[in-house]
């Protein structure tokens, strides 16, 4: 799958509504971890990360920011930490500056569920209801962590045919053969097709 770089703004830190932020985090000996993503208009931020880490990153997605720290960015993927490693590296970024990313071709909701479930510290799961979000993302970001998680709940729930008698659309099973084709999966792959070889052509 091919991927689109996203393009990049500077932006600095030190104006007035940063500073505010930042005093008011020093205020604070604990923080509680942020878990939900809640924007309700343009110029509204959301935290991804837990509160603890700085937001060094802005992801700007459907003109909606998302504030997410670049270590974990970095760990999580190689090809964010391709990309900010590039950035980080211009001559005009400092400590003090913030990167700004804008992602095109991508919407608000998807990829809040993908981080969500990509960051550590935050409660949200790869489940069979975001699997169709999550694993093209983790694909194309090459999240080898959450890409494993894809394929665990997928064995799973085509195990739970036979240990549950739990029924699976036939175009849900079409589904994950599909994307064993498309995103060359292995583990898992022999369950699903037993299970595949059951349906009618």
């Amino acid at each position: 799958m091919a991927m689109q770089e996203p393009s990049v703004v500077l932006q600095n830190q030190c104006d007035e509504s940063s500073e505010n932020d930042k005093n008011q985090s020093c205020d604070h000996t604990e923080s509680v971890p942020i878990l939900d993503i809640e924007v309700t208009d343009e110029t509204c931020v959301a935290p991804i990360d837990p509160g603890f880490l700085p937001n060094n990153v802005i992801l700007v997605v459907e003109e909606k920011n998302l504030h997410v720290n670049k270590a974990l960015l970095e760990s999580a993927s190689p090809v964010f930490e391709a990309w900010l490693k590039k950035e980080w590296q211009q001559d005009e970024c400092t400590d003090d500056t913030k990167r700004k990313l804008e992602f095109h071709g991508k919407t608000y909701d998807e990829m809040a569920t993908f981080l969500k479930c990509l960051l550590p510290f935050f409660p949200d799961k790869v489940t069979d209801e975001n699997l169709d979000t999550i694993l093209p993302l983790a694909d194309e970001y090459r999240t080898e962590n959450l890409i494993t998680e894809c394929v665990e709940v997928i064995r799973q729930r085509v195990e739970s045919v036979s240990e549950a008698d739990v029924y699976i659309p036939p175009s849900r099973i079409v589904t994950y053969l599909l994307w064993i084709d498309q995103y060359n999966i292995h583990m898992g792959k022999e369950c699903v097709v037993r299970l595949a070889s059951y349906l009618k052509t």
